[in-house]
């Protein structure tokens, strides 16, 4: 394993053991109001697992559709440079 990957894990296990430290530090029930729902006496503990998790899944979701797209873009460059000024791509012949 590289040095880079280390300190990634290292880091990110520091960020989670911090992040459930904050969570279990807010375990009390808690009134929520928005617009017209009221749930009453909801698990702060709960929510906030509950967000973290949609947070970090959407922070992926998101990094990864980028990193995809640059990959697209990175492999059509190179396939026009491949093909040359002259040539034309016709995808349906």
């Amino acid at each position: 394993m590289n040095e880079t990957l280390k300190n990634k894990y290292f880091y990110l296990s520091i960020f989670l053991v911090l992040t459930l430290v904050f969570m279990l530090q807010n375990n009390r029930p808690v009134d929520i109001d928005f617009f017209f729902w009221n749930i009453a006496s909801a698990n702060l503990l709960v929510l906030l697992s509950l967000f973290f998790i949609l947070g970090a899944g959407l922070g992926f979701g998101i990094a990864k559709f980028r990193r995809q797209k640059r990959k697209r873009a990175s492999t059509s460059k190179k396939q026009e440079k491949f093909r040359g000024p002259d040539e034309t791509y016709h995808p349906i012949h």
